[in-house]
Order: structure tokens, then C-alpha cells, then sequence
């Protein structure tokens, strides 16, 4: 499809956003400077994704990418979510009117958002590097950011954050889901383009090899047995804790909206932090296993799992003082330098289609 130079420079600012096990769960088909972004629910049907809620996370950060890049390429954006319906796959149709350019400090960033999962620094963020970080708050009312500096609560929702590792080794799909999802090497991860490359886990050459192993069931119910899933909760709760704060994205309500506003606050903070020379990482897994366990969607979780998830949820609800929001996700924030590796993604052409 041959595209206008800006059109195509705004998309492909568009798709470098962040998406659960990198599905990257969008497509688009463009007329002139009108754009229909499509998603694609066979990218992820797993319990992290109930009813596409986190799919729509992944659309929210990419309509912020693309509304400040076509904003600093002199666009003014209109964005009209779920046109058919919030049942259509149609997310969003975005039109584009030429305009003057404006200076958007973040573009530059875009290309540079990554997640990092080392450890990081254990810090302080500055008054400024705070006030800047939740700036990102005036893109929207519909999602809420909080930051958490306490270094006891910290701890405590590092826990949380591992306590996802905890359950998904203990239980057999999400087990399969998750290794299903592993590349293992760089050749992989360039063809499939979807998953987890394993050096962008940060995982220590004995413990890459152990993951080798536990791919198959039939070995981590030995290791379940013993309780190594807890071992590893634990140990990634230290790497967790490691960091100058935990946020958190709360929403009033659970309609695609608003995880769709999460999505572009989320993305917002990402390249702010990206900005300042710090690092992000998502720790959202618990939290939309809760939606999916209070949604109904219980089959899939042992009484066990449930005791956690339950359990674990609770520690948010309480640090963060919800006061009957909805907490989305996580993430936590520091100088963790440079990441080893980054998923591979998709090219745009890949990602536009004449037929949904």
C-alpha cells in the first residue's frame, strides 16, 4: 500500500508501542489522511486479557504515540473510539487535518521506550523528575496516576508485582501460555515477532538454563511440588523492589474507554520517564488475573491461585488507597540503565490491511 510520507512516519511512531507479551494486537486500513485502527483478539486470548481489556492498553499507548508524532509532524488528531460499538473490533477511527507542526518534547522518545527488567538503582526521584513523571496525568480524566515512595510499601508491592510468576508456574495454562510465548533465540524472536525474546527477561545464564528445563510440565510439577514457584516470587520480588518508585494507573470503571485512556497514560509516563534517563517496567500480571478471576472467569485458576491473586490484590487495594477504583496495572521506576535485548516488531506493512 503506498502511503503519504507523513501518514506512514505518524504509523510507524504509532507502532512502537508497548503490548502484553508484545502481541502488538492492531491493524489499520488508511484512506487519505483517514485511519481505522482494527483489533486483533486472535493475538491474545489468554486469561490476562479478559474481554480484550489489555489489548485495549496496548491501543491507548498506541494512539498516544500516534497523537503526539502526527502533532509534532503539523496534524491535528481526532480521535472517535469504538465507532460501531465497543463489540466491533473497529477501535478507533482517526482522521488527520493538516495544520502547523508543534513542538512535542516526547517524539524523540518514542524510538527509545523500552522495558527494562534488570535491577535497578535504589534511589530517590527528584521533586522535578516527580512532578514531571505525573504531569503526564492532564491527557486525561478517565485513568489516574499515583506514585508510591515508601520503601516498606514498595517492598510489599514488589510482592505483588512477582506473585504473578508465582501462580503462572503453578498452573498448567498459564504455564503453557507463558513458555508458549518464550523466543529463544535472536533468529526466533526476528521471525515470530510476538512473545518474549529470553535475554529480554534479564534472567542469569543458570537460571536461563532452569527456564530450559521447566518449559515442559511435566518438570515444573516436580518443581511445583517443592515450592519452587514461591522461591522464584520471592527472588523476583527482590529485583522488584529495586527501584525508585511504584506507580499505579486506576480507572472508575472497567469499560474499554477507560482502559483505552489507561493505555495513552501509561504511554505518556513511559516516554516522560524515557526522558529523564530512567527505566520502566510494567508489573501488571496480577492485576488483570484479577479482573479475569472477579469477572466470573474462574475455571482457569486453582483454589490456590485464587487464595493469591485475592490476597496479593488486597496489598494494592490498601497501599494505594483506592477508595473504590479500579487498579490496572503497575509498573516500577529507576535507573536501570540499558536492557540486553528488545523484542522484535512487526513492520507497518505488516500491520495495515484492505480486509479485517
Amino acid at each position: 500500500m503506498l502511503l503519504n510520507k507523513d501518514i506512514r512516519t505518524i504509523l510507524e511512531a504509532a507502532i512502537q508501542a508497548p503490548s502484553g507479551e508484545n502481541a502488538q494486537p492492531w491493524s489499520f486500513k488508511v484512506s487519505g489522511t483517514t485511519i481505522e485502527l482494527y483489533n486483533l483478539p486472535d493475538r491474545d486470548r489468554s486469561v490476562y486479557n479478559w474481554e480484550q481489556r489489555a489489548s485495549y492498553v496496548a491501543h491507548g499507548a498506541l494512539l498516544e504515540n500516534l497523537t503526539i508524532a502526527a502533532q509534532a509532524r503539523g496534524y491535528a488528531v481526532q480521535i472517535n473510539l469504538f465507532p460501531d460499538g465497543p463489540k466491533s473490533n473497529l477501535v478507533a477511527q482517526i482522521k488527520l487535518a493538516q495544520t502547523k507542526p508543534t513542538t512535542e518534547t516526547l517524539y524523540p522518545f518514542i524510538s527509545e521506550r523500552k522495558t527494562n527488567r534488570k535491577p535497578y538503582k535504589i534511589t530517590q526521584l527528584t521533586q522535578a523528575q516527580k512532578g514531571e513523571i505525573l504531569s503526564a496525568q492532564k491527557i486525561t480524566n478517565q485513568a489516574e496516576i499515583r506514585l508510591i515512595e515508601n520503601r516498606e510499601q514498595i517492598k510489599t508491592l514488589a510482592r505483588v508485582g512477582s506473585s504473578n510468576e508465582e501462580v503462572m508456574l503453578s498452573n498448567k495454562d498459564l504455564h503453557s501460555f507463558f513458555f508458549s510465548h518464550i523466543t529463544w533465540t535472536q533468529k526466533e524472536d526476528d521471525e515470530k515477532k510476538i512473545g518474549f525474546y529470553i535475554k529480554t527477561l534479564e534472567l542469569p545464564p543458570p537460571a536461563e538454563i532452569m527456564f530450559k528445563l521447566l518449559r515442559k510440565w511435566t518438570v515444573m510439577k516436580i518443581f511445583d511440588a517443592i515450592g519452587f514457584p514461591k522461591v522464584v516470587g520471592k527472588q523476583n520480588a527482590a529485583v522488584n523492589a529495586q527501584c525508585a518508585a511504584i506507580g499505579g494507573i486506576f480507572i472508575d470503571d472497567s469499560n474499554p474507554e477507560s482502559y483505552i485512556a489507561t493505555g495513552k497514560l501509561l504511554e505518556r509516563t513511559w516516554l516522560i520517564v524515557t526522558k529523564l534517563g530512567l527505566s520502566l517496567q510494567p508489573l501488571a500480571g496480577l492485576l488483570f488475573m484479577h479482573l479475569s478471576l472477579f469477572q466470573g472467569d474462574t475455571a482457569r485458576f486453582t483454589e490456590k491461585n485464587s487464595q493469591i491473586i485475592k490476597e496479593q490484590y488486597g496489598k494494592v487495594v490498601e497501599i494505594f488507597n483506592t477508595q473504590n477504583k479500579i487498579p490496572v496495572l503497575m509498573f516500577r521506576i529507576g535507573d536501570g540503565g540499558e536492557p540486553s535485548a528488545r523484542a522484535a516488531r512487526f513492520r507497518l506493512e505488516q500491520t495495515l490491511s484492505q480486509k479485517i
